[in-house]
């Protein structure tokens, strides 16, 4: 003689129903995975900003250039800031040239009176 469990048929055919269709879990009383949470909302604003990153360090030129004058005298003005980029031709420096006038204008008399003294000897 056998006998029929019909509950345990029943219980068979809900849990095979759970497991075949998983969104049935909540209506049987299952939890549903996590709560809900609150979300806020922001307009977005476009705004600048600087970082300022301090690092120990040694900084190294690319070149060195010694820079020396042809003739001696006093700067009056300089053309360029350390670490700025020159190139070849720029003025860098300006010298003051009166005495270096004086003496070409002192130069160019002196010719002229040599000159004046030869003619006048009758070459």
């Amino acid at each position: 003689m056998t006998t029929s469990y019909p509950c345990s048929r029943i219980l068979l055919a809900v849990l095979a129903l759970i497991l075949i269709f998983p969104g049935l879990s909540p209506v049987l009383g299952a939890k549903k995975g996590p709560k809900e949470v609150p979300v806020g909302v922001a307009r977005a604003v476009v705004k600048s900003f600087t970082t300022k990153i301090s690092l120990p360090g040694t900084v190294v030129p690319w070149a060195i250039t010694q820079l020396s004058a042809e003739i001696d005298g006093r700067v009056l003005k300089i053309h360029f800031r350390e670490g700025q980029r020159v190139k070849k031709g720029d003025l860098l420096v300006q010298m003051r040239t009166l005495p270096l006038e004086l003496q070409r204008e002192l130069a160019r008399a002196e010719e002229k009176l040599v000159a004046a003294r030869l003619e006048a000897c009758g070459r």
